[in-house]
């Protein structure tokens, strides 16, 4: 599907945000960390906030991803998208520990496919609660 090219973070998530209250309610009204950044669909930046609460809490991840989806309108694909950027995060991360302490903190003989397909298989859970945008 054709998107509007964007600034991609890959490490957005809520350590690297500052929010700010309004009368309308809250926004980001800073972002750090553009090491990574590129343009793209700036979808795949859902994919790093999901895994951490995936991580810390699972359903801090559902009230995120249910609250995008109820205010974005989202377009055919939008699962499958969503578990290749999450594929390419944990590809990403996995790597990141692999380099730099030998293993995942967690737990250092996990094996990738082990530890990456709850967080790929994660979306399916979305499926049915769809709503999409036709053009």
């Amino acid at each position: 599907m054709p998107y509007q090219p964007c600034i991609v973070l890959e490490d957005y998530k809520e350590a690297n945000t500052v929010v700010e209250r309004t009368e309308d309610g809250c926004c980001v009204s800073g972002i750090f960390d553009f090491m990574t950044a590129h343009f793209g669909d700036g979808e795949a930046d859902l994919s790093r906030q999901v895994g951490a609460y995936l991580r810390e809490n699972p359903a801090l991840a559902d009230e995120f991803a249910q609250t995008y989806i109820q205010c974005k309108p989202i377009q055919i694909g939008f699962i499958e998208r969503q578990q290749l950027y999450m594929l390419y995060d944990s590809i990403l991360i996995w790597a990141f520990w692999q380099e730099h302490a030998g293993g995942l903190p967690e737990d250092k003989t996990l094996a990738f496919e082990q530890w990456a397909t709850p967080f790929i298989n994660y979306w399916d859970k979305f499926r049915n609660a769809q709503t999409w945008n036709a053009g």
